[in-house]
Protein backbone atom coordinates (compact mmCIF):
# COMPACT_ATOMS: atom_id res chain seq x y z
CA UNK A 1 0.00 0.00 0.00
CA UNK A 2 1.68 3.27 -0.82
CA UNK A 3 1.51 6.58 1.27
CA UNK A 4 -0.68 9.35 -0.05
CA UNK A 5 1.91 11.87 -0.37
CA UNK A 6 3.82 9.23 -3.12
CA UNK A 7 1.47 10.66 -6.48
CA UNK A 8 3.10 13.88 -5.31
CA UNK A 9 6.73 12.68 -4.80
CA UNK A 10 6.51 10.90 -8.17
CA UNK A 11 5.14 14.23 -10.04
CA UNK A 12 7.80 16.06 -8.33
CA UNK A 13 10.83 13.65 -9.45
CA UNK A 14 9.56 13.22 -12.83
CA UNK A 15 9.04 16.76 -13.51
CA UNK A 16 11.72 17.96 -11.62
CA UNK A 17 13.13 20.70 -14.71
CA UNK A 18 9.65 22.48 -14.29
CA UNK A 19 10.29 23.12 -10.79
CA UNK A 20 13.84 24.42 -11.16
CA UNK A 21 12.89 26.92 -13.95
CA UNK A 22 13.11 30.52 -12.68
CA UNK A 23 8.72 31.30 -13.55
CA UNK A 24 7.82 28.63 -11.43
CA UNK A 25 6.74 30.50 -8.26
CA UNK A 26 5.56 30.53 -4.94
CA UNK A 27 2.05 30.44 -5.22
CA UNK A 28 2.68 27.48 -7.87
CA UNK A 29 4.67 25.81 -5.55
CA UNK A 30 2.07 26.19 -2.68
CA UNK A 31 -0.89 25.33 -5.45
CA UNK A 32 0.85 22.03 -6.71
CA UNK A 33 2.17 20.74 -3.49
CA UNK A 34 2.27 22.66 -0.35
CA UNK A 35 -1.66 22.64 0.20
CA UNK A 36 -2.20 18.56 -1.48
CA UNK A 37 1.03 17.34 1.08
CA UNK A 38 -1.18 19.00 4.44
CA UNK A 39 -4.33 16.82 2.82
CA UNK A 40 -2.20 14.15 2.28
CA UNK A 41 -1.72 14.21 6.48
CA UNK A 42 -5.75 14.59 7.14
CA UNK A 43 -5.37 18.51 7.72
CA UNK A 44 -8.44 20.24 6.77
CA UNK A 45 -7.12 23.46 4.75
CA UNK A 46 -9.98 24.85 3.71
CA UNK A 47 -12.13 24.32 7.07
CA UNK A 48 -14.74 22.22 5.80
CA UNK A 49 -15.71 21.66 9.61
CA UNK A 50 -16.13 25.03 10.01
CA UNK A 51 -13.78 24.91 12.78
CA UNK A 52 -13.55 28.46 14.19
Amino acid sequence: MSHPIQPLIKRFENQLYIYKRDDYNEAQTRSDFIIPFFIALGWDINNEKGVL
